[in-house]
Formats: structure tokens, sequence, C-alpha cells
């Protein structure tokens, strides 16, 4: 991995998930980039429809919106360099961007032309209302973008990764092709990679069918089977956090983006609530990866 972006907000899950930036960055040899979405085009949305509710008659003037975007803009150039000084004071070089429309649709344009390996982000977590009908900025990442994204949630403490779980159920090739590129991240890091497919009531299957799976995937991809488990539990979300918990796991990796129609969306689904909920860093891939 030659290039790592980095996306911030300024706030405290992204100061948290900072650290874990530089030291992924030093220890991968890498270059830093790190970007701001300044999402004007909904700012401007929200301001003009918060008092009257109608677009066509926005209740603040659009001079006096404009001028607290380009605030807001000044603000975030400020922090964006405080941010550089520091990074360069520990050493790494950093390309600063500030956009203005969406994270998602600005992150994915600028890791595509500029060669993007892995993106970085800390993530609050999101529930209720919001988790289902709104979504966090980390789940429509890793809905839409087409490159590796880590997310950082603000109760991760030091990230010294020894073990990475890898969870599926191992039956799509694309899905197991990116198995090759979490093992790369895994032994880049000196982290030991552990295959786990969870066993649900739902979509039971009995034992020997699932061990043949599992080895025929380790034996592929160089893993020794002692580093595959079948794990049992009533959903896949809490069976991957509990393994992941049982075995003092340091990350979670999982492929999305892997299936058609309403398989994919429950897989996608579960890579989300992931990103959500888990307290250690997740890493989401993507089956069709450029």
């Amino acid at each position: 991995m030659k290039h790592v972006l980095f996306l911030t907000d300024f706030s405290e899950a992204a100061n948290k998930a900072l650290g874990v930036a530089t030291s992924l960055t030093k220890q991968l040899g890498a270059e830093l980039h790190v970007m701001h979405s300044m999402n004007t085009s909904q700012q401007y949305i929200n301001m003009s429809m918060s008092s009257t509710g109608d677009l066509g008659m926005p209740g603040v003037q659009p001079d006096i919106i404009m001028n607290s975007i380009k605030e807001q803009k000044k603000f975030a150039e400020d922090e964006m360099a405080k941010l550089a000084e520091q990074l360069n004071k520990e050493g790494i070089e950093v390309n600063t961007v500030i956009s203005e429309e969406e994270v998602s649709r600005d992150a994915t344009d600028y890791s595509r032309k500029n060669d993007i390996d892995l993106i970085i982000m800390g993530t609050h977590g999101a529930s209720g209302f919001k988790e289902a009908f709104i979504g966090t900025n980390a789940q429509k990442m890793v809905r839409s973008c087409t490159k590796p994204v880590l997310t950082i949630s603000t109760r991760v403490q030091d990230f010294e990764p020894k073990r990475m779980v890898y969870a599926s159920d191992f039956h799509e090739e694309e899905v197991n092709n990116r198995i090759a590129d979490a093992k790369r991240f895994a032994d880049a890091l000196g982290a030991e990679l552990q295959l786990v497919f969870v066993n649900t009531p739902a979509y039971f299957e009995d034992t020997e069918k699932s061990t043949k799976r599992l080895n025929k995937v380790a034996d592929k991809f160089g893993i020794d089977r002692n580093h595959t488990v079948i794990y049992n539990d009533f959903t896949i979300e809490d069976g991957i956090l509990a393994y992941a918990d049982l075995m003092d796991a340091d990350m979670i990796s999982i492929t999305t983006h892997g299936f058609k129609g309403i398989k994919k969306l429950l897989n996608d689904n579960i890579t989300e609530a992931l990103v959500n909920h888990s307290a250690k860093p997740v890493l989401s891939l993507t089956a069709d990866s450029e």
C-alpha cells in the first residue's frame, strides 16, 4: 500500500482515528493524504430549509448563507494547516485537500484519481432513527467506495494489531478473492489472520460441509487450517463481534458488494452494522474493487 487517504471532520472521532492513520502510514511506508469535505450544497439546503421548509422560499438570505459557508471554509483551512504542521513535526509529509461536496462522493473520486490504496476514517456510530434512515458517513463510505475502508471507533484504545478476523460464508469466489487483500494487509502489520464462518439458525449448515469449504479456502490462500473456525450464534453480526472478542482480535475484516438482490442487501447491512457497532477497527473490502 503506497497511498493512504485519511478523512477528517476535525471531530473527536476523527482525531482518534488520526493516530491510527499516522501509525499505519509509517508502518506501511505509505504517502498520507488528508481530506475534509464541506458538503457545501447540503449546507445551503439545510440552512435554507431551517425556517421555512421550502427551498423556493429560503428563510435565510443567500448572502448570509454564503458568508457562513465562507467562515466554515476558513475554519477548515486553519484546522487543516494545524494538522499538516503537526504531521510534519512527526516526520510525515502530507497532501491536504478541502472538497466541496458530500464526503463519500469526494473521497471516492479522489481515491480513483490519486491511486489511493486505503481509506481511513473515524466513526461516531449511530442508533435508532438515524441509523435506520440516515446512517453515518462511515456507513456511506463502505456502501459506495470500491477502495478498502478502515473505520476506527472512538472506543479504540491502542492500535497494535496482532490478530485480525476475516468473516464470510466463503461461498462466492469474487468475495473469497478479497481474502488475499486481507492477508496482505495483515502480513504488512505482522498480524495473524483468522477466518470465521458464523453459523446461524436462519442459515444453518452442517459442520462437515462448512469445514470442507473453509479448508479449501484456507489452502488456496496459504492460511493455516488451525486458523479457521465455525462459530455458532443467533445472528451473523453478533457472531462476528462475539468471536472477535473471544479471540481478543484487534481488527475485523469483511467483504461487501459481493452479491445480487436481497442477498447483497443483507450482506451490505451486516458490514454497515459492524462499522457502526464494533469497538474494534473494521476493514471493509469490496468484491468489485478496482
